[in-house]
């Protein structure tokens, strides 16, 4: 990414110095015309030759801006779609989580009634309804093609 980047700067500042070295041959050649040297003196050709060469610079560097402009935008592209499955998996880790720490919630609850609150082994059940939930979970979302 950094390198497309360096390379758009560096056709924008070419693109930039070209126009600008066109402009400047142009205004000696009209110089040139107004003193009435262009008809007896050979440089009047040498910058017509010149500016030709700098308006055929001028569209490669134009043809090369699309260019580089197109890969820029397929980088970009690739980015997006790489962030959003990151997102898509950190969004289904988090409800997983939310659905763990749901069951763990509800039993967490100190009121009269609460099923396995007061059994010999009402932690470990309690873990093993946590661990459940979480493969339940994992499963639903494996089969809907959320996680991978």
């Amino acid at each position: 990414m950094a390198e497309v980047a360096l390379l758009r700067r560096n056709i924008t500042d070419f693109r930039r110095i070209v126009q600008t070295h066109k402009n400047t041959l142009k205004r000696v050649l009209e110089m040139l015309r107004l003193n009435g040297l262009a008809d007896r003196n050979e440089t009047f050709e040498l910058f017509e030759r010149t500016i030709e060469r700098s308006k055929e610079i001028w569209d490669l560097l134009e043809s090369y801006r699309e260019s580089i402009d197109t890969i820029h935008d397929t980088n970009q592209s690739l980015m997006s779609f790489k962030l959003n499955d990151i997102m898509r998996t950190f969004t289904t880790m988090s409800v997983m989580i939310f659905i763990m720490t749901l069951v763990t919630t509800v039993f967490a609850v100190r009121a009269r009634g609460t099923p396995l609150l007061d059994g010999p082994f009402a932690f470990w059940t309690l873990i093993g309804l946590v661990i459940l939930s979480g493969a339940l979970a994992r499963q639903f979302f494996k089969r809907r093609r959320l996680l991978e």
